[in-house]
């Protein structure tokens, strides 16, 4: 309102029933820390954002060293969650496929082996650069640059668990968004520590896991699997559908 003073009553009245109303169904409203109302409380979202986007920086730091400088990172192609994943694929009748966070792409070249139509996202230069793969291309979880019901399923295999916990519900809303059909997710349960860095920053509990993927997708069958290596290591896999 500041070109048009007039009407600053008018406006902050309307604002002071939106409060209302939201309050009364248990919500929140909140106006950026630069606006000249005084009605919500107030929040410096751009300062939030560049956190955020800081600590994703941060985050995938660790995975182009990683990628770089261990060869034996996320390098087993025969880990029991993709055998898993494979005969949920199997069930279902899906040519259309996203692998999101496709890291070495173990799952991908098996993708591309049963000729698939095939896309993945990964955020890691220095994993992109070992795919080599042009159908793989620079992205987030939470943020999929496809349209609405672009695929039949969506493959996501222990990616979830190293995204930050702001971005979880969004990664699952996105892959709910982008696949007309299924998706295949599994998370994992255990702390994974590599080159002192903890890299399961959101894992959680199966029942909180469950909790969240219900939100977007029933759940048509799971399964837990655990490393060869590491028994307690153990992840759960889910063949889902699209509610």
């Amino acid at each position: 309102f500041l070109g048009h003073p007039e009407y600053k009553d008018y406006i902050e009245k309307c604002m002071k029933l939106a409060k209302k109303a939201f309050q009364e169904k248990g919500r929140k409203l909140f106006n950026d820390s630069s606006s000249k109302l005084n009605v919500f409380q107030k929040k410096n979202f751009f300062e939030d954002q560049n956190i955020l986007e800081n600590k994703l920086k941060k985050e995938i730091e660790k995975y182009d060293f990683l990628f770089s400088k261990y060869k034996d990172y996320n390098s087993n192609p025969n880990h029991e969650r993709f055998i898993i994943a494979k005969k949920f694929l199997s069930s279902i009748n899906a040519k259309k496929v996203l692998d999101v966070g496709v890291g070495r792409g173990h799952f991908f070249k098996f993708l591309n082996k049963e000729r698939y139509d095939l896309k993945g996202i990964e955020p890691s230069l220095e994993a992109r650069k070992l795919i080599k793969d042009k159908r793989v291309i620079n992205a987030y979880s939470h943020k999929i640059p496809f349209k609405n019901s672009s695929f039949d399923v969506v493959v996501c295999l222990d990616v979830l668990e190293h995204v930050p916990g702001e971005l979880v519900i969004k990664s699952l809303k996105e892959i709910s968004r982008v696949s007309k059909g299924y998706a295949i997710i599994s998370v994992a349960y255990h702390s994974d520590i590599k080159n002192g860095w903890e890299l399961h920053i959101s894992s959680m509990s199966f029942k909180k896991w469950k909790s969240l993927v219900k939100k977007y997708f029933l759940i048509l069958q799971s399964q837990i699997v655990s490393s060869k290596s590491d028994k307690s290591k153990v992840s759960e896999v889910y063949l889902l559908k699209i509610k």
